[in-house]
C-alpha cells in the first residue's frame, strides 16, 4: 500500500459520510494497515468473512441492515492478504446491497492494474448512484523496487 493510499483511508476514516452512521465494515481477512488506521482513530471494525469460498453475504446484508454502516472496506480485486477477486457477480451484488441500505463503499484497487481480464473492472465502474469512494496507486505497479526500499 503506498503512502497516498494509505492517507486516504485514514481520511475517509475520520470524516462523517452523508449517511451520518459511524460503524465501518472490513472484509476478514483485511490489509492489516486498514485495521491499524481504525484501531489509532478508535473505531471499531466490523468483520464480515471473506475466504475461498467468497464473502459472507448473509453476514454483510445483516450489518448493513442493522449495525448504523457508514461504509464497507474492500479490497476487490487481489485481496490482501489473500489474493483474492470478486466475480462481476459478487461486485453487482455489493453494490446492491449498498443502495439498498444507504451504506457507502471504500473501494481500494490498490493493484487493480495488474488484471489480465479487461472485462473484469472494479465495482466504481459500476456505481451509478455515487455510492463507491475509489482508492488506488501507482506505485506498487510502476516503482515497486523504490518503494520497497524506502520501507
Amino acid at each position: 500500500m503506498s503512502f497516498i493510499s494509505q492517507q486516504a483511508i485514514n481520511i475517509l476514516s475520520r470524516l462523517p459520510f452523508p449517511n451520518g452512521r459511524s460503524n465501518i465494515i472490513v472484509e476478514q481477512p483485511t490489509y492489516q494497515g486498514m485495521l491499524q488506521c481504525l484501531r489509532q482513530n478508535g473505531i471499531t471494525a466490523i468483520g464480515v468473512s471473506r475466504g475461498f469460498n467468497g464473502l459472507d453475504f448473509n453476514a454483510l446484508e445483516r450489518s448493513f441492515k442493522n449495525d448504523l454502516v457508514r461504509f464497507f472496506y474492500t479490497i476487490p480485486r487481489f485481496s490482501n492478504p489473500l489474493g483474492l477477486s470478486y466475480s462481476q457477480d459478487e461486485k453487482t451484488k455489493i453494490l446492491s446491497l449498498a443502495e439498498k441500505y444507504n451504506v457507502y463503499i471504500v473501494e481500494d484497487d490498490y493493484i487493480g492494474d495488474l488484471e489480465s481480464n479487461q472485462k473484469c473492472t472494479p465495482i466504481f465502474a459500476l456505481d451509478m448512484s455515487e455510492r463507491v469512494i475509489y482508492i488506488k496507486t501507482f506505485s506498487k505497479v510502476l516503482l515497486p523496487g523504490v518503494f520497497a526500499s524506502l520501507n
